[in-house]
């Protein structure tokens, strides 16, 4: 079957960041996503400790420096390292903010509504454990049609937060704040 014009828009855009295969960039959003939602439901809500803006400052640029760095490395590799990250980073307020940056930009897209509101209630506020019934409270009946809308909305979400980093730390580069380094897939030719 083939795939939908929204799909291959996403796969484009994909390729054009320098990721070849758009698969492998949706099982390294999902597994974002699953290790997120974990982490949402036994995440200590007491657990707000004060930090000076400069250590908010440090800690955020190494999160983004490490989720840019990983991202680009086989699933295998990625796979092992994203549930510490994400544990790291549930810890602080710039991970709600980049999750809400590409949300927004799901939103420019004709899809963009559905696609927030598939990870919103599948993944960021899910009321069940069945993966069936999280499917029915996105308003879908039937599983082709969902896990087709999953896999776009997980995809453009990915490579949304990823364009997103990259350009932040890009500027962050530009500015002096942080190291000249390379970014992949950026220097990959």
């Amino acid at each position: 079957m083939a795939k939908s014009v929204a799909y291959r828009k996403i796969a484009s855009l994909c390729m054009i960041q320098g990721f070849k295969n758009p698969k492998e960039v949706y099982k390294k959003g999902k597994l974002l996503f699953e290790d997120y939602r974990i982490a949402l439901i036994c995440q200590d809500q007491n657990t707000d400790i004060v930090k000076t803006q400069e250590e908010i400052d440090a800690e955020r640029r190494q999160l983004r420096y490490d989720l840019l760095d990983m991202f680009w490395r086989p699933y295998d590799e990625y796979k092992a390292q994203m549930g510490p990250l994400v544990d790291r980073a549930m810890a602080t307020v710039w991970f709600e903010g980049v999750i809400d940056y590409a949300m927004s930009m799901m939103l420019m897209l004709d899809k963009g509504n559905i696609y927030k509101r598939i990870l919103d209630k599948y993944y960021l506020h899910a009321e069940h454990e069945s993966k069936t019934e999280r499917m029915y409270d996105c308003g879908f009946t039937t599983t082709s049609v969902f896990y087709d809308r999953l896999e776009e909305a997980v995809t453009m979400f990915a490579i949304e937060a990823w364009i997103h980093l990259k350009n932040n730390e890009y500027r962050d580069i530009a500015m002096g704040l942080v190291p000249n380094h390379p970014i992949f897939p950026d220097n990959l030719k």
